[in-house]
């Protein structure tokens, strides 16, 4: 590149370059409505889908305790607001989950769930539906078919799925989206 081209690669920048506001984000007041008419308790997990649907997991009445009860949450606790108008499009998730932790979105849009309570994985679709369950309900361990509190969630770009098993475990478990075990990794450490 020679001086000329380098003053008006310079000159096209400075004549379309706009400086980046002091405070990017803004208050969405509509958000702040819907959320004060929502009930939600204890939020442990949000992700955003592929409709700018946002997906929040709570823990409704329940509260995280060093016991977890064996009794499901009653109420829904899955909820599913139009990212933009913070309207409440959907809940799902009644009578489903002992200990809501974490959520993560994969590339189809279905809603994987944590439930650390019951150790066990669970894949939705986008509107709700059971798709699949991983771990023993009520029945935790440390073999490929057993979680002891599952904490999240992530995908890789192939769709394998990971699973962080680590409150007792120490461990990352990957599956297939569809459930097939692959491999694990990690264990406890001998220090602090």
């Amino acid at each position: 590149m020679n001086i000329k081209q380098a003053v008006f690669s310079l000159l096209l920048l400075l004549l379309y370059w706009e400086p980046a506001s002091a405070d990017p984000y803004t208050l969405d007041i509509h958000w702040q409505n819907q959320l004060s008419r929502t009930p939600l308790g204890q939020a442990s997990g949000l992700g955003v889908d592929s409709h700018d649907h946002v997906f929040i997991f709570h823990r409704a009445s329940r509260t995280w305790s060093n016991e977890f009860p064996k009794n499901r949450i009653g109420e829904d606790t899955v909820y599913m607001f139009d990212g933009l108008s913070g309207e409440l499009l959907r809940t799902w998730g009644a009578d489903s989950f002992i200990m809501p932790h974490g959520l993560s979105i994969d590339a189809e849009d279905n809603v994987w769930l944590t439930d650390a309570g019951a150790h066990q994985v669970h894949k939705f679709s986008h509107e709700g539906e059971w798709l699949l369950s991983l771990g023993e309900a009520g029945s935790q361990g440390n073999d490929e078919s057993h979680f002891a509190r599952p904490t999240d969630i992530a995908f890789d770009s192939e769709n394998h799925v990971y699973i962080s098993d680590g409150y007792l475990n120490t461990r990352v478990m990957k599956f297939t989206s569809g459930g097939k075990y692959l491999m694990q990794w990690g264990s406890p450490g001998a220090g602090p």
